[in-house]
């Protein structure tokens, strides 16, 4: 059969391919956009639209991605349908300016918050703002500090221009202190203090040359501070070394109150009458391993009374006789003198250039609270810090 046309599959091209007497029937094909995947139809020869939903401005509705781009209200300061309190720029129901209270905002289509509307007046607040509508911007005065325990009080501060002031009149925790009173406002007296009701102070100083801008002020801050110790069973003692150049003698220190303790104004004399004109080799190491060990002391310490250590130097320790660090520790923290039990600790505080401190830490047993520094070399110093030696012992 010349020059016949026989039948096709049907095609999108306006033709009746398989000649059945209909053009492009039932021809679809698969589509998408950004948003997802869709279908279209065969219409007249061309491809119709395609069923895929297109991308859209983005909708500030907190429901679907509008725009396709795989995120939801990107761009928008607020879900549509949305109310924030707000401040500024507020108006009332009649449009007026309005400059205290609060009002609302709402959010529009847009993702933008709409105007600020007047709600109410509010309780004041510390923000300079006229919270409550009563013409008065802050100044309010609130109760400021951390409590009302022991020797703490509050205080008062006053709110100005939305910042609290200085709060004043209040008292704050301190120190615990021997005074009967809750100085750390934790609701206990006098805890963590060493209640002794008899304690031997002993003083070790060093009298070489080097010392003499420390003794006398040293002196003065005793002075100053034993009067606090008159009338009470505490005892003093005062001991100075080197008290010979001969080392080879033995004579290395000088126990100016031997052999037993004395009061607190006696004991100050003496120390004030030292006049750092001893040698030059000061065996610190030595006498506290000496005046601490029970079978070679030359102190009476009293048994019923608890014995303190005091060195005063500006020398590294050093030694006449062999003495280690740790050989004039194990007495100090191994208390066997006075009125001592098993287990306690003899306190020793160690006064000399923080270079030096080091090389007493196994004495003081790693407490760095009784290390202190001679420098500045003032009466006003030395009397803080004596305090600070002094302070537990609770009387």
């Amino acid at each position: 059969c010349l020059q016949a046309q026989y039948p096709s599959t049907e095609a999108c091209d306006g033709l009746d391919n398989d000649c059945d007497l209909f053009t492009d029937e039932g021809l679809v094909q698969k589509c998408s956009s950004l948003c997802g995947g869709g279908l279209q139809e065969c219409i007249q020869g061309k491809w119709g639209r395609c069923s895929a939903r297109q991308p859209s401005k983005e909708l500030c509705d907190g429901r679907m991605d509008d725009d396709c781009d795989g995120q939801v209200d990107e761009g928008c300061l607020c879900t549509l349908g949305d109310v924030t309190l707000c401040k500024k720029n507020m108006r009332d129901g009649d449009g007026n300016k309005k400059d205290c209270g609060i009002g609302a905002s709402l959010c529009d289509k847009n993702g933008s918050w709409g105007p600020c509307t007047f709600l109410k007046a509010v309780q004041e607040k510390c923000n300079d703002h006229d919270d409550d509508c009563d013409g008065i911007i802050d100044g309010m005065e609130a109760l400021c500090g951390n409590t009302e325990i022991g020797m703490c009080k509050k205080g008062k501060s006053i709110c100005i221009e939305g910042k609290w002031g200085e709060c004043k009149g209040a008292v704050l925790p301190k120190e615990e202190q021997c005074d009967k009173q809750d100085n750390d406002c934790d609701g206990k007296v006098d805890e963590g203090l060493d209640a002794q009701k008899k304690v031997d102070l002993m003083f070790l100083i060093d009298d070489s040359g080097s010392m003499c801008r420390y003794t006398k002020p040293l002196a003065a801050a005793l002075k100053d501070y034993v009067q606090e110790f008159t009338g009470t069973p505490h005892k003093f003692g005062v001991t100075s070394y080197p008290f010979t150049w001969n080392v080879h003698s033995g004579f290395f220190y000088k126990t100016l109150t031997n052999p037993f303790m004395t009061n607190a104004g006696s004991a100050q004399k003496i120390a004030a009458s030292i006049q750092c004109n001893g040698g030059g080799d000061e065996p610190t190491y030595d006498l506290i391993r000496k005046f601490s060990n029970p079978f070679i002391t030359p102190i009476k310490w009293r048994k019923d009374a608890r014995p303190y250590l005091i060195v005063i130097t500006d020398e590294p320790p050093q030694t006449l006789i062999g003495t280690s660090e740790t050989d004039a520790a194990y007495f100090t923290q191994s208390c066997s003198i006075g009125n001592c039990k098993p287990g306690d600790t003899l306190p020793t505080f160690i006064f000399t250039q923080p270079m030096y401190w080091p090389l007493y830490d196994e004495i003081v047993g790693h407490d760095p609270k009784k290390l202190f520094d001679l420098y500045p070399s003032t009466t006003a110093h030395f009397a803080k810090e004596l305090r600070r030696v002094f302070k537990d012992v609770c009387r």
